[in-house]
């Protein structure tokens, strides 16, 4: 059973319920490569802009989102947690706007400023048009494609060669028949224009719409097709003949969505302000739901019993509603504007997340699972830092304020008086917090147990955009927009040494684990250059080149024999990933994808195992470290399985390996499925398959059966 649907403008969504023999949780994890990192998991989304197009995977366990609004970047979600599983682009300067998957779940076609077409396993690029596309749209049997734009072409899958093209006036919309033999088409002046797929040779021409035919969908069992105009009405027509069965009143809105359900009983609409669902039987008005404005999508999930819903006042964020009541069971996406700063907490089980306009949000390493929301800062946070036995969490919220809070339950434990804070470190042992400011150009030094103000750093003379401890707490780094690096001594503010051989403001600094060397990286305007100087005499040891953009954060390895740097621009893209050797200064790794525009902060887990990473596309990922060596499941891991539903659902539980180690499980020797162990050496996999009997789960060298 197929279904499909689109919206006016590049707005559609596609549901698809296929036969699959087998179909895993979760996304394969990306193989070690140059270009997008080993990413464990990522949350976040684009408040900045609303989403447009939401469209669920073949399975139901993935959704994909178009942005729109001048973003450039479709997103992959997964349905039972929220965790966002990659992000796809084919050109930064496009906008992204409808989204549809292939029926068999391994591609992603998308609407926008242009055509494109993904692998969704390794987010490879298969092809691209440069054609503004208002809607795109999946032949049920997978071998061919539609897309809509000046007129209305079929596309061979998976390279995206012209088939036939058809005669169309701006095109709206395009949706395929269940059976795929017909390709109907959203007009102007409210005509819907419907075609046989096979040699392109016209059928009919419908005229029901006042204005744009904004939106079509065909019934599941193709005997009736919906549509929907701007005068804000859907219509419902009789296939065979063409004939209209009825009209579906609205309420002098442009419809912007229509979806059948899969088991064809409902017909929902959604103009910007309601969504409505109607007995497909009769036209009955079932249900009318509200408390969105600007809707844009609707898409059933493939069993039908859940609706995914998003507008303008969803801020970057998806509503999947139940579809007896409406009730909102989730919402999949942040509100946050920037992701601006991530933070390890010392025994690595947890990662305090912040952006722009959102809460700051305390989430597991192993899996990203949201374990708190800190209510004391609403609107986020610009910098972080853990204390050193992690009880505390400092943060300079979203006008720069400086707040210490439990991180067990967010409780505000002190509000220093200081405004505009910029960067912030706890001393190593927990009794001083130093901060940076960027609008009186000032270092300061707090005492944390009752927040007194030890000394302040005033030679600055533009902003404070970093400052750092030295490892045995003796030495406060900042650096400053005003080409300079500044040393000064933590027990009285006394300034040791002054860096200023730089050429371009200094955006951040970072002391190695030994406390020998310094990093400092400068380039906003020309130079782009990370420089290594020893901390005891103040020698330049090397310069490390290759960014070609501003270098906005860094942090070394634990073992100190690494450096991590982010690269990006508020308006340039192009940012990057960069792992160094400190010894020599070789570049080691390049990643350019997943990078989001820049890299706003990165940091190592304790164990160096895990970085994580700031994205200014309002996302937070986790990654493992390329340079070490994965741990395996260790010596005492053990693995256990149960197979339900006679043995086409199995569970597998991988226990006692090695932390936070990245594995692979496989059933039947097929369909591998990246997991990271938590901190208790603990991973889980479920596999569905329409395969009843025994199955084998291995993972390491161990295997199980049921």
């Amino acid at each position: 059973m197929t279904h499909r649907l689109c919206t006016g403008g590049a707005r559609r969504a596609t549901v698809w319920t296929t036969a699959s023999s087998l179909c895993a949780l979760a996304m394969p994890t990306a193989a070690l490569a140059q270009g997008r990192p080993d990413v464990a998991w990522m949350v976040g989304g684009d408040g900045r802009t609303e989403v447009v197009s939401v469209a669920f995977s073949p399975d139901g366990r993935m959704l994909a989102t178009g942005g729109g609004g001048g973003d450039p970047v479709a997103r992959l979600w997964r349905v039972s947690d929220g965790i966002l599983l990659k992000t796809l682009s084919s050109d930064p300067m496009e906008t992204v706007g409808e989204v549809a998957f292939s029926p068999d779940g391994q591609a992603l076609a998308a609407g926008g400023g242009r055509f494109s077409l993904w692998s969704i396993p390794d987010g490879d690029v298969l092809a691209s048009r440069d054609d503004f596309a208002t809607s795109v749209a999946f032949a049920p049997d997978g071998r061919t494609m539609a897309v809509s734009g000046d007129g209305v072409e079929i596309l061979a899958y998976p390279d995206g060669e012209p088939l036939i093209s058809l005669k169309s006036r701006l095109a709206y919309c395009v949706a395929y028949s269940p059976d795929g033999s017909v390709l109907a088409a959203g007009e102007k002046r409210g005509r819907i224009r419907m075609w046989r797929t096979r040699d392109g040779s016209s059928i009919r021409t419908l005229h029901g719409h006042e204005g744009r035919t904004t939106a079509v969908a065909f019934s599941p069992d193709g005997l009736t097709f919906a549509s929907g105009g701007e005068e804000g009405d859907v219509k419902v027509w009789r296939m065979s003949d063409g004939s209209l069965i009825r009209t579906l009143p609205g309420d002098d809105r442009r419809i912007v969505s229509v979806a059948y359900s899969p088991d064809r009983q409902i017909v929902a609409s959604a103009d910007p302000w309601t969504i409505k669902l109607w007995r497909a039987t009769d036209g009955r008005l079932l249900q009318t739901w509200g408390g969105t404005y600007g809707l844009t999508w609707i898409a059933f999930s493939p069993d039908g019993m859940t609706l995914a819903s998003t507008g303008r006042s969803n801020e970057g964020t998806i509503d999947l509603r139940r579809v007896p009541d409406g009730q909102i069971v989730a919402s999949i996406g942040s509100k946050a504007w920037e992701m601006l700063s991530v933070a390890f907490s010392p025994d690595g089980r947890t990662l305090a997340v912040a952006g722009y306009n959102a809460p700051v949000e305390l989430r597991r390493v192993s899996d990203g699972k949201l374990k708190k929301t800190l209510d004391a800062f609403p609107f986020g946070a610009r910098a972080m830092a853990f204390s050193p036995d992690g009880r505390r969490l400092a943060a300079a919220d979203k006008k720069g304020e400086l707040r210490i809070v439990r991180a067990g339950n967010g409780v505000i434990k002190r509000t220093l008086p200081v405004e505009h804070v910029a960067s912030i470190a706890y001393s190593p042992d927990g009794t001083t917090i130093a901060s940076g400011n960027d609008s009186d150009d000032k270092v300061r030094l707090w005492r944390v147990s009752n927040g007194r103000l030890l000394w302040t750093g005033s030679e600055h003379t533009n902003s404070v955009n970093s400052v750092a401890f030295s490892p045995d707490g003796e030495i406060v780094a900042s650096a400053s927009d005003d080409e300079t690096v500044r040393l000064w001594r933590a027990s009285d503010g006394r300034l040791l040494r002054t860096f200023s051989d730089f050429s371009d403001e200094v955006n951040v600094v970072a002391f190695s684990p030994d406390g020998q060397i310094l990093a400092a990286a400068e380039g906003l305007h020309s130079e782009r250059t990370i420089k290594l100087y020893r901390v005891a005499d103040g020698e330049l040891l090397r310069e490390l080149r290759g960014h070609e953009i501003s270098v906005k954060s860094l942090a070394f390895s634990p073992d100190g024999q690494t450096l991590l740097s982010g690269s990006g621009s508020d308006n340039v893209y192009g940012s990057s990933l960069r792992f160094w050797r400190v010894s020599d200064g070789t570049l080691l790794r390049t990643y350019d994808e997943e990078t989001g525009g820049a890299i706003n902060a990165v940091q190592f887990s304790t164990d160096g195992r895990l970085y994580a990473y700031a994205r200014r596309d309002i996302a937070a990922v986790v990654a493992r470290n390329p340079l070490v060596e994965a741990p395996g499941c260790g010596d005492r891991a053990g693995l256990k399985v149960r197979c339900r539903r006679d043995g086409q659902t199995i569970i597998g539980v991988l226990k006692k390996a090695s932390a936070f180690a990245s594995v692979t499980f496989t059933l039947d020797g097929e369909n591998g499925i990246g997991r990271t162990t938590d901190v208790n050496g603990k991973a889980v996999v479920t596999y569905v398959t329409e395969q009843p009997g025994g199955h084998t789960l291995r993972v390491c060298d161990l295997e199980a059966g049921c």
